[in-house]
């Protein structure tokens, strides 16, 4: 997938009531160039609100953004993660797992005071809901232009908290065995 658009994967959405399950994707090659303010990336979806059973995926991303922002210390964001980008309290991701190899780098050019923020990990970028019994082994590179906001990563979730920050998630018995480095960031 080659895309300039904010949401990217398989599916851009897995909406609350839809459940995917039993799929193998091999090979999967996403390159992302939005400018946007959000980008949310995942092999399988930039977002999940739905159920995720027994979904394998391989492959590599490559983020190479530019996010906008609405002004003064408002954030852009790149949300990206090898299985889903983002996932909401309602989300769950059992049994499943990522070999994919994630390289996402920001640039600040288009925004105020430099700010972007990038939340980049092997199996999620951003976990809002429940992943339960999962593994990533990709690597996770991510490399922020700005410190002030700056990239969070790690092997299995880039950041482990619910919309608003309200810690509604959840990672039960899962691991990752992938490398992690950053650059400007937490990791």
């Amino acid at each position: 997938i080659n895309s300039t658009a904010p949401v990217v994967g398989l599916f851009d959405r897995i909406g609350s009531a839809a459940s995917i399950s039993n799929l193998n994707l091999q090979d999967v090659s996403i390159s992302e160039t939005s400018t946007t303010k959000t980008q949310l990336i995942g092999s399988l979806a930039g977002i999940s609100d739905g159920a995720i059973s027994n979904v394998h995926v391989s492959g590599a991303e490559t983020i190479s953004a530019t996010p906008t922002s609405d002004g003064p210390l408002v954030p852009g964001f790149i949300v990206s993660g090898g299985l889903v980008g983002l996932t909401t309290p309602t989300s769950t991701i059992l049994d499943s797992s990522s070999a994919v190899n994630i390289s996402a780098s920001g640039s600040a050019a288009n925004l105020p005071e430099s700010f972007e923020q990038e939340m980049v990990g092997g199996l999620v970028g951003k976990n809002g809901g429940t992943v339960s019994g999962s593994s990533s082994s990709g690597a996770v590179n991510a490399e922020s232009v700005t410190t002030y906001a700056g990239a969070i990563g790690g092997g299995l979730i880039g950041i482990n908290d619910g919309p608003g920050d309200n810690g509604s998630a959840t990672v039960a018995e899962s691991f990752s065995t992938g490398s992690v480095s950053i650059v400007n960031g937490i990791g």
